[in-house]
């Protein structure tokens, strides 16, 4: 075998090995994402009528997809703009003073960031 020969061999190889890390990459996405809409249905507070459809608001769409990255945006459909309020707290103009913080989204955020790169890291592993 030449040299042209090994190099085609090795070319084909690595086309398909990051074929493989690219395919599992792309179905992990779009499995951490559903983990975080529901993370986060679990997780938001739930209170008034208004918090409950916040809570069952959570949902993701695909942002973006080609045939090398995948992006999807997880969003609340229904009451976005609580979005600021509860993870913050806000002030309160009637009686003066300030809403409790209610944390959620950061922290699952951060559990989704950990567990994709963690998938990510498995899926290079396993398929060398």
């Amino acid at each position: 075998m030449d040299i042209a020969g090994i190099s085609a061999e090795i070319s084909a190889a690595l086309r398909g090995y990051s074929s493989r890390v690219r395919d599992r990459t792309k179905r992990n996405v779009d499995a951490v994402s559903e983990e975080l809409v529901e993370n986060l249905k679990r997780d938001s507070p739930v209170g008034s009528r208004a918090k409950k459809k916040y809570r069952d608001g959570w949902a993701k769409k695909e942002a973006f997809e080609n045939a090398n990255v995948k992006r999807v945006t997880v969003y609340n459909k229904t009451n976005g703009y609580l979005t600021s309020f509860l993870e913050n707290g806000h002030k309160i103009a009637r009686r003066g003073g300030r809403t409790r913080a209610q944390p959620h989204i950061r922290t699952n955020e951060l559990k989704a960031i950990k567990d994709l790169e963690r998938r990510t890291e498995q899926a290079v592993k396993n398929e060398a």
